[in-house]
């Protein structure tokens, strides 16, 4: 979204623009770079775009005496953040709360004229009712930390407004790709149950739902209207000091935006209600198989929250700008998907100052990089840990992903069993993984064995034998 945000500021003349990029996209940022100044007919040597290698977790943003030669600078625009349902607290806290606050300093020492910050709707949490642009603090508790965190991030912003910094803040809903050619950058959100259909039968494709879905609302927006508002919104002084909530102001009920992704990529889809644990797990599995699926998507299936934008349709009245209905453009989602399947979900955030001391691992933990266990069929990620934790963590990655050997994992008096296809006979840790059938085990840890098989049950040490009774 920032690189389609940085064209239209050279389009409408308010270069040149300083970037900061994080240096190991800096190959891939010059290349857009590059390709902008030729679609706008710019030279290139004249530097429309600066690009600087830096890191909003730094106090200085990583660019040290470079920020003194910015004084010319007239706004500044803040969309770096990480987009991750599932990051974790410290990740999520340096790069949206911190970041942002050292973001803000450095605005107000170079003095510039105009702060645009994008936010988002979930700054709103799980609260019950409507929130519109004037709600901020409503006693709201949240999903995740990416919802908790930009929460206090735009606490932050408005601290700032309030104190005299002229600052316009926008609140897109969940982005998805560009309304008329269905471009994204990345899959995540939305996309996952689509690729999730996609992967599926034309004649019977199933869905998931949770037993509150019929009264949510999933509301989302495509990138070019948000972009668009955006645009037009930046550069006009009555918007100084204003909240604009980017969201469809009409959106779709869960039930109706798994029907129109079915209608769209001609699917019978298929969703049957579960329990919300039961749907975590289900995605969870998917997920360790390999398929699209992410379990911190659950929370949007019965978000009870709905949001109303009057102050962003009052502002762009009479800009022939408005966000579509999903209906009209969901076709372009899924036929972009279909041509473009090795579009990634990971996001772009690894903080590059040493000073930070933060490596993100999708599945890891801060400051640990991830290893990688070698199996014949199946890579599967873990993340060094203590030995001690080392069976959760074997049952968490490696079960269930296909039936087939079983494995155990011995540390230190620590065991568990998965199922993969092959038990790799390597070390991990302190201990060890040995290739071991126990299909027993695996049956008995279940409730079908005493429920359907008439076993008995567990001994009760605070019974004696004889009380032991029969189901």
């Amino acid at each position: 979204m920032g690189s389609a945000l940085l064209e239209r500021l050279l389009a409408r003349g308010d270069g040149p623009v300083a970037c900061l990029i994080q240096p190991q996209y800096r190959e891939q940022a010059e290349k857009r770079a590059t390709q902008l100044c030729h679609s706008l007919g710019l030279d290139p040597d004249t530097e429309p775009v600066r690009l600087l290698e830096g890191d909003i977790t730094d106090p200085e943003l990583g660019i040290g005496s470079t920020l003194k030669s910015l004084s010319s600078i007239q706004s500044c625009y803040h969309l770096a953040a990480v987009y991750d349902l599932g990051v974790d607290r410290e990740l999520a806290e340096a790069v949206n709360v911190t970041g942002t606050e050292n973001v803000l300093d450095a605005a107000e020492r170079l003095m510039v004229n105009r702060f645009h910050y994008v936010s988002t709707c979930y700054v709103s949490g799980r609260h019950d009712g409507l929130f519109t642009e004037t709600d901020l603090s409503v006693g709201q508790s949240f999903n995740n930390h990416y919802e908790a965190t930009k929460y206090r991030a735009e606490v932050l912003v408005q601290e700032r407004m309030r104190a005299g910094l002229a600052t316009t803040i926008y609140r897109p809903s969940i982005v998805v790709g560009d309304s008329q050619t269905g471009e994204t950058g990345k899959y995540d959100g939305p996309y996952y149950l689509l690729r999730l259909l996609l992967r599926q039968p034309q004649l019977l494709s199933l869905g998931l739902s949770v037993l509150s879905s019929r009264t949510a609302e999933l509301n989302v927006a495509p990138q070019d209207f948000v972009i668009d508002a955006i645009d037009e919104l930046s550069g006009r002084d009555d918007t100084v000091n204003e909240v604009y909530q980017l969201c469809d102001p009409a959106p779709l009920s869960v039930p109706d935006f798994v029907a129109a992704l079915g209608a769209a990529m001609d699917h019978r889809v298929v969703s049957p209600s579960v329990p919300k644990p039961l749907a975590r797990r289900l995605l969870a599995g998917l997920a360790q198989m390999g398929l699209p699926a992410d379990s911190a998507t659950v929370d949007y299936l019965d978000h009870p929250t709905r949001y109303a934008c009057p102050n962003t349709q009052r502002a762009l009245a009479g800009t022939h700008i408005e966000c579509p209905p999903f209906e009209s453009y969901v076709d372009r989602l899924v036929a972009y998907v279909r041509d473009n399947p090795d579009v990634g979900s990971e996001p772009m955030v690894w903080p590059s100052s040493t000073r930070s001391g933060l490596l993100y691992s999708r599945r890891g933990q801060p400051g640990e990089r991830p290893r990688w266990i070698r199996n014949p069929a199946l890579y599967t990620r873990i993340p060094p840990t203590r030995t001690r934790s080392l069976g959760p963590l074997v049952q968490r990655y490696l079960w269930p992903v296909s039936t087939g050997n079983s494995v155990r994992a011995v540390t230190g008096g620590c065991s568990t069993h998965g199922f993969i296809h092959r038990a790799p006979r390597q070390a991990l840790c302190r201990g060890r993984i040995q290739s071991r059938p126990n299909w027993r085990a695996w049956w008995a840890r279940t409730r079908l064995w005493r429920r359907f098989c008439g076993a008995k049950r567990q001994p009760n040490r605070r019974r004696a034998p004889h009380q032991w009774r029969q189901k």
